[in-house]
């Protein structure tokens, strides 16, 4: 396995697997998915291909697409707006990869501090940053799409 940045050889890989990952999500509502799969349409990854601002980096084996993480430079923050996985490819390290590597991205371009938001219900993706060193920093009620959702950071 090995993590790469996207290329445009990937955007049609992501974007359906964007697509899958987002629609059967159980904690976000119609619009949260529709406005969630737009930002992963093939002319959307153009843009953010050629962002100073916008990272993207695939995990990869054997030209296969295991997984993906989108990040966006803020000042000297990082944002970690999506990761996901292949769910036939779940629970076998891939995004604690991208992770990793999302850190180091961070660290390179002097960021003091990783973070990421998450529905209060998405018990998975809590548990997943909390474990990789993430706390939850604050609680933002009826916020984007009228949903709930929980602040994480991870100062590096």
């Amino acid at each position: 396995m090995e993590i790469k940045e996207l290329t445009k050889e990937y955007f049609d890989k992501v974007a359906h697997l964007a697509i899958i990952s987002i629609s059967d999500l159980p904690y976000y509502n119609h619009k949260g998915k529709s406005s969630s799969i737009s930002e992963f349409r093939i002319e959307k990854l153009e843009e953010k291909l050629v962002s100073e601002n916008d990272k993207i980096f695939v995990a990869v084996e054997e030209n296969n697409l295991l997984g993906c993480v989108r990040n966006v430079l803020d000042e000297d923050t990082l944002f970690i707006a999506w990761i996901f996985t292949d769910y036939r490819h779940r629970n076998k390290g891939f995004a604690k990869e991208l992770l990793n590597r999302t850190i180091e991205f961070a660290k390179e371009k002097t960021c003091h501090k990783v973070w990421c938001d998450t529905r209060t219900n998405n018990k998975e993706s809590i548990a997943f940053f909390t474990k990789m060193g993430f706390q939850n920093i604050a609680e933002l009620k009826n916020h984007w799409y009228g949903l709930d959702y929980y602040i994480l950071e991870k100062v590096i």
